[in-house]
């Protein structure tokens, strides 16, 4: 009889919680933001690589100017799959060159999820996950459009913010280097992602491609069983096992005064993808990646001219709106209904403990830094 009342007590905790956290999120009031996002990389139907920025924006009750709550399908520029998702439709929005000068006026942020693109034969894939067909990019890349938006976006001084993938290869290099000068940030091309199996029989998330680029540049096996970090930068590879770090998944490190400041974390894990890209005195490190590699792991980056502290956040110190995040922070799956539920951030970090997941990230230090540089905007014009 205990343990029934327990179960029905935890039955209408589960059914009160949400309820009541939906009303309160109702009587929050709206905050009018206009905000533009592109994102040329969306491979389903659940927009997961911009999902935790439009549960941002409207779980912290930014709406359009019209009032209306941001669409996470529609309401973006780039690659729109289309439903039902087998169908494989899909529509492309571009930014058109005559648009640009209003989206700018009437707009008060700019955000970039992803530009590297999507190709036909990603797009039409075959059953069994082959890739089929063309190589062709469907859209991906820097064009001459996206940088006349940034740069008239950057000149009104309005909020840009842009994350990993964002000097994409696919882009054309001059706008590409038009923008990294805009950016004041170097880019190389290295990306990086911990694996917590490296073992190819456990683990379908290795990419083929990654795996024969090993076996051809060493000309041996891929051999490795468990945890690691893989760098790539075009067929150069490098993989860190447990052999070479002290710990497996990297580290993000904010300055105690920042994290103070943002509501964040000043050491957290991150599993996701990143890459390295330098940055000049114009602008401030918000925060850095840390790879927590021993002698060994330490002397085989130093090979490739890998460092082990490198940029996580970059923050303009010219322009406080201009941030550049080097980690691909917005692509993240979360229960997208929980975005009308006031505080579910601060319930959803109580059991978000797996730090070899992303959502533990998102969580903990992504949704507090992006609802603070889009509150300080609203602020900004307010």
């Amino acid at each position: 009889m205990k343990t029934l009342r327990i179960i029905l007590v935890l039955l209408v905790l589960l059914i009160l919680i949400p309820f009541a956290g939906h009303i309160l999120w109702r009587i929050e009031p709206q905050r009018q933001l206009g905000v533009i996002l592109v994102d040329k990389s969306v491979t389903d139907i659940c927009r997961s690589s911009h999902l935790p920025f439009l549960w941002t924006l409207n779980h912290f009750r930014f709406t359009k100017s019209d009032g209306k709550p941001y669409d996470l399908a529609t309401d973006y520029y780039g690659f729109l799959p289309l439903a039902p998702e087998n169908s494989r439709n899909f529509e492309v929005k571009r930014i058109r060159l005559e648009d640009i000068e209003e989206l700018s006026d009437k707009n008060d942020v700019l955000f970039y999820a992803d530009t590297k693109g999507i190709t036909y034969g990603e797009w039409f894939m075959g059953a069994s996950g082959e890739k089929k067909g063309s190589t062709i990019k469907i859209i991906g890349g820097l064009n001459q459009n996206d940088y006349f938006l940034l740069k008239s976006m950057y000149d009104k001084n309005k909020t840009v913010i842009a994350e990993h993938q964002f000097f994409s290869s696919a882009s054309d290099p001059l706008v590409l280097n038009k923008t990294a000068e805009m950016f004041k940030i170097d880019y190389s091309y290295w990306n990086g992602k911990f694996f917590p199996k490296l073992d190819t029989a456990k683990n379908p998330d290795l990419l083929p491609e990654l795996v024969a680029s090993y076996t051809k540049l060493y000309g041996k096996p891929w051999h490795f069983k468990g945890p690691g970090i893989v760098f790539i930068r075009g067929s150069r590879i490098l993989v860190l096992d447990q052999n070479d770090l002290l710990s497996p998944i990297p580290l993000i490190v904010t300055p105690k005064s920042k994290a103070a400041e943002y509501h964040l974390p000043d050491t957290i894990q991150y599993p996701g993808w990143f890459e390295i890209s330098g940055s000049g005195p114009a602008n401030e490190i918000f925060a850095e990646f840390y790879i927590p590699v021993n002698d060994s792991g330490r002397a085989r980056m130093e090979r490739e001219m890998i460092p082990v502290h490198f940029p996580a956040i970059i923050h303009s110190r010219q322009k406080q709106s201009l941030w550049y995040f080097t980690g691909d922070f917005s692509n993240c799956r979360i229960p997208y209904w929980t975005r009308n539920i006031k505080n579910w951030e601060k319930i959803s970090v109580l059991h978000s403990s797996s730090p070899q997941k992303t959502t533990n990230f998102v969580w903990r230090y992504y949704i507090p830094l992006m609802s603070k540089i889009l509150d300080d905007t609203y602020k900004r014009l307010h």
